[in-house]
C-alpha cells in the first residue's frame, strides 16, 4: 500500500464535521474505530482488512503525526518504508532511531539509542527513516539470524552487484556495536538470488539442519524449455521446490489462467525437469512450520554436509 492510500484512512480529531475528541473516544468504545495514538485512529472494518506490513505503515503515519520532533524510522519500520518483507511479530510497534544520549521513552514504540551518520538517513514521501544499508546493518546485527536473513536477501536482490561488499562497508561504518559478529554472519549468508521470504527461510533451514548447501535458481533446459530450480543438488540429481501460495492466488502468476490451469503447468514443469533432476523436493509454508523439512529433503537424497544422506 502506497504511503498516501495509507494517510487517507487515518481519522483524526477535526479531521470531519464533528469528529470531536470525546465523539471519537465513543466510537473507540463501541468497537468502531482503532486507535493508534492519541487524536489519530482508523476504522475498525478497514483495520481487519489490513495486512501485518498495512497495519505497520499505519502504526508509523500515527507516530510522525503526534510527535513533536520529526522521528527517524529504523529497523522493521524503515524496511516496511521501503517496501521489505517484515514479520509479522514485528508489526506490533513502531521502531524508532534516538541518538544514543537520549533518554526518551515512546508509547507504542521500540527506541534504539543508536549513532547515525548523515548519510544513514533518507526521506521516503516525507517520513525520516534509515537507508536500506543501514537498515539491514540494524536488523542484523539486533534481530533474529532467520528474519535478518530475508531482510538480506530481499536487499541484495534490490541492490544488485556488489551488495554484499556495500553492506560490509556500512557494518564497518557504523563503528563498534553490539551485535556486529551477529551482522557480519548475516551478511556473509545472504544472498540476493532467493527469490522470496519462504526460499529465504528455507535456505536457513537447510543450513541448521546440516544439509549441503544448495545452488539458488540453477538454469534447466529440457526440450527448449527453460526452467530455474529454487534449490538444486545436482550431484546428487535433486531439485528442491518452495512452493508459495502466490502463484496459485495471484493473477501475474496464474497468466490469466485458472487454479487448475497452475497446478497442470506446475506438474508438467516438474515432469520435464525430472528428466535432469530425477528426484524432486517440494515444500511449503505448513511443512516449515510443522518441522517436516528435513524429512522431505533426506526421501529426496539430499546429503548432510558430513556426507551422509
Amino acid at each position: 500500500m502506497l504511503l498516501d492510500e495509507a494517510r487517507r484512512l487515518l481519522i483524526t480529531t477535526g479531521s470531519a464535521e464533528e469528529r470531536s475528541s470525546r465523539a471519537l473516544s465513543r466510537l473507540v468504545a463501541a468497537g468502531s474505530l482503532i486507535r493508534l495514538r492519541p487524536g489519530v485512529h482508523v476504522d475498525a472494518i478497514v483495520w481487519a482488512r489490513l495486512r501485518h506490513e498495512e497495519r505497520l505503515q499505519l502504526r508509523i503515519l500515527a507516530l510522525a503525526l503526534t510527535s513533536r520532533t520529526r522521528p527517524v524510522f529504523s529497523h522493521w519500520s524503515a524496511a516496511v518504508l521501503h517496501g521489505k518483507p517484515v514479520p509479522r511479530r514485528a508489526c506490533d510497534a513502531v521502531d524508532v532511531a534516538l541518538e544514543a544520549s537520549r533518554n526518551r521513552v515512546l508509547v507504542g514504540a521500540r527506541a534504539h539509542a543508536v549513532a547515525l551518520r548523515p548519510d544513514d538517513v533518507v526521506e521516503i514521501d516525507g517520513l525520516l527513516c534509515t537507508s536500506l544499508l543501514r537498515t539491514l546493518v540494524d536488523v542484523a546485527a539486533d534481530e533474529g539470524f532467520e528474519e535478518a536473513v530475508v531482510l538480506g536477501d530481499a536487499l541484495y536482490a534490490a541492490l544488485g552487484d556488489g551488495a554484499k561488499e556495500r553492506a560490509r562497508a556500512a557494518l564497518d561504518a557504523s563503528g563498534r556495536r553490539r551485535g556486529a559478529a551477529r551482522a557480519g554472519a548475516v551478511l556473509d549468508f545472504a544472498d540476493g538470488r532467493s527469490g522470496s521470504p519462504g526460499e529465504s527461510v528455507s535456505r536457513v533451514r537447510i543450513h541448521r539442519l546440516g544439509f549441503a548447501r544448495p545452488e539458488l535458481q540453477v538454469p534447466i533446459e529440457v526440450d527448449g524449455h527453460r526452467y530455474e530450480d529454487d534449490f538444486d543438488w545436482e550431484e546428487v540429481g535433486t531439485a528442491g521446490e518452495f512452493d508459495g501460495e502466490l502463484k496459485y492466488r495471484e493473477d501475474r502468476f496464474r497468466l490469466g489462467g485458472s487454479v487448475a490451469d497452475v497446478v497442470i503447468r506446475e506438474k508438467n514443469r516438474e515432469n520435464r525437469m525430472r528428466r535432469r533432476r530425477p528426484r524432486f523436493a517440494r515444500w511449503d509454508w505448513s511443512d516449515l512450520l510443522a518441522g517436516r523439512l528435513e524429512r522431505i529433503l533426506l526421501d529426496a537424497c539430499v546429503p548432510k554436509r558430513n556426507g551422509r544422506a
